[in-house]
């Protein structure tokens, strides 16, 4: 009979679910409405950074320019769980418990139904529409993610949704369970929401607080939010994975679990150890590299390197189509970094050149391919003098070094560039 349950409870809130599903697709569409003013702000890398840093691992606010960081931080962090808990404690606490408050149980158990059909098509019904609820999230996420050009892996995406969709099934699973056994939805809610409040304390202070990294292990939200799955690569951990990497068997705990789920690699994409190369070029004694170049060659030369990534099949993908708006930021980056005119930093504020590019995948490869055009373009450009070209390309090769931030598919080192 649980599938009679089911369908009728599934019935009887559906209209509820419908207004849950579009306060949460509005919520998701206008953090991504909001995104390339973030992506595009020259201070929010910077603020981001100064912030302490158990306050940004406590709110998983690690990165808020690549798209995958951002979705992370605004939305699969904080916001969403804590929302998709309260309605599923909510929903569960009122699915048997509230019944019996209001004396209907009594009539619906009078049917050829059990308690444990009940309970049982209770409980499915819940997580029916925390499905739903999830499916809202990802759908709009991916929808608004496209709109605006971030480039937001799907796979993760998904990831990131089934782990907080499945973190509130369970506590309001619990919520429902101990509203059955107690026939109070006070209890049920009280109970379902003070472990929520004891999980999530211990999740989010045991960085700072040493009694309680013992404790991670029994917190929901370190298995659901511990890790962004937005970051690094994804492994199945098990014992024997553990062994493998190095980890003993009997670790306690492997982090963040060896009991087979998924989990991040637990790090970033590899970093350059370069300074920032956004500071102008040191003189020579025939004064800057700006001057001894001149802006008509080094216009021509931006114009000849962009004729190239356009036509270059590993650069052209993460390119827009038309490249003109492109070619000014180039032209205006250069001419300050060689020496000239601050013309960067007078249209578009500090470059901030790696921060920008997060939403971007720069691989070894495309770092080569990016020098390859550049190389290709100063040949082709007489009016730059050998000397000011190997000069150009040496500089040019440190800013593509420094800009690599993801390694190669199916590696984990992160090989050089030249």
């Amino acid at each position: 009979m649980w599938p009679e349950v089911l369908r009728d409870h599934l019935r009887a809130t559906r209209r509820g679910i419908l207004w849950w599903a579009c306060g949460l697709a509005v919520y998701v569409a206008v953090n991504w409405a909001l995104y390339p003013a973030v992506r595009d702000s020259p201070d929010i890398a910077g603020l981001v950074q100064r912030l302490p840093a158990a306050l940004r691992q406590a709110f998983g606010i690690e990165d808020l320019i690549s798209p995958g960081g951002y979705a992370w931080a605004r939305m699969f962090s904080v916001f969403l769980p804590v929302t998709l808990i309260i309605y599923a404690v909510r929903a569960g606490t009122r699915a048997v418990a509230g019944d019996e408050e209001d004396g209907r149980l009594e009539l619906l158990l009078a049917q050829p139904v059990t308690r444990g059909d009940l309970v049982a098509g209770r409980t499915l019904a819940l997580g029916v529409n925390l499905a739903l609820l999830g499916l809202v999230v990802f759908g709009t996420a991916l929808a608004g993610a496209a709109l605006v050009g971030a480039n937001l892996d799907a796979g993760r995406l998904g990831i990131a949704t089934a782990q907080v969709t499945l973190l509130a099934w369970l506590l309001g699973a619990l919520a429902l369970a101990v509203g059955t056994a107690s026939g109070r939805p006070g209890l049920a809610s009280g109970v379902a929401f003070a472990l929520t409040l004891a999980g999530y304390l211990v999740h989010s202070l045991s960085p700072q607080v040493a009694a309680l990294r013992e404790l991670r292990p029994v917190s929901p939200f370190w298995y659901a939010i511990g890790e962004s799955p937005f970051r690094g690569r994804f492994i199945l951990r098990t014992r024997s994975c553990c062994s493998s990497r190095g980890w003993p068997a009997s670790c306690s705990p492997c982090p963040p679990s060896c009991a087979g789920t998924w989990a991040t690699e637990g790090r970033a994409p590899p970093r350059a150890t370069l300074a920032p190369m956004t500071a102008p070029l040191t003189l020579s004694e025939g004064g800057s590299l700006y001057d001894r170049i001149g802006p008509d060659a080094l216009a021509a030369l931006v114009r000849r390197f962009y004729a190239r990534v356009a036509r270059d099949p590993d650069l052209a993908p993460i390119f827009p189509p038309d490249l003109t708006l492109t070619a000014e930021k180039q032209y205006a980056f250069l001419t300050g970094f060689l020496g000239g005119p601050p013309l960067y930093h007078e249209r578009y504020g500090h470059p901030r050149l790696r921060a920008r590019h997060l939403p971007h995948e720069i691989t070894p490869t495309r770092a080569r391919a990016w020098l390859a055009c550049m190389n290709a373009a100063l040949r082709e450009t007489p009016e730059i003098g050998e000397a000011e070209a190997r000069e150009l390309y040496a500089a040019l090769a440190r800013v593509a070094a420094h800009m690599v931030n993801t390694p190669e598919p199916g590696r984990e080192d992160q090989p050089g560039v030249g």
